[in-house]
């Protein structure tokens, strides 16, 4: 790359630099599918090498740009104790809804006369990372048993799913075309 940058516009140098890697990806990706009966060992292994590096790299500058952008008052709140608190209080919020629903076929999405200020405590980062993480597991394997035994379908109903979206949206349609 260093040869091409000094010939790009450097106003346009990230978008170039972008669709270049994309050309090289689409050509790793080509010469690895074509396998060692075409092209050398070696290249292979360099292939896998330039693949791995540029996923890695995409990967980094994701998290960069993530860094950036995020909420500065929850960044704080991780950097205080080690972890996204608030991504915490979801988890819980949802392998306790995950519980009542496979209990007792009961969604309950307002929280406050259940565990509300136990969810605010948790964003709060009142629960230590080591209890939220046994927490999880030991939730998991509890909802693991209970989906088990529970009388729910093990695969979605895709042509009903399909039936009630085509439904929506004719409706929809309808319903515009007429007003």
């Amino acid at each position: 790359m260093p040869l091409l940058s000094k010939y790009i516009i450097p106003s346009e140098r990230i978008v170039a630099i972008e669709w270049l890697q994309q050309g090289i990806k689409s050509q790793i990706n080509a010469f690895l599918s074509i396998g060692t009966k075409y092209i050398k060992d070696e290249y292979i292994e360099i292939a896998n090498n330039e693949l791995q590096f540029y996923n890695a790299t995409l990967e980094w500058n994701q998290y960069e740009d993530w860094k950036k952008s995020r909420n500065p008052k929850r960044a704080i709140l991780e950097e205080k104790f080690g972890y996204d608190c608030k991504h915490a209080m979801h988890l819980v919020r949802l392998l306790r809804m995950a519980k009542e629903y496979l209990e007792n076929n009961q969604l309950y999405v307002d929280r406050t006369f259940i565990d509300a200020e136990e969810l605010k405590e948790i964003r709060n980062g009142s629960w230590s990372f080591d209890k939220l993480e046994q927490y999880a597991l030991e939730k998991e394997l509890e909802l693991n048993g209970l989906y088990e035994n529970s009388k729910l379908n093990k695969f979605p109903n895709r042509e009903k799913i399909t039936e009630l979206c085509e439904t929506i949206v004719e409706d929809f349609l309808y319903k515009k075309h007429v007003i």
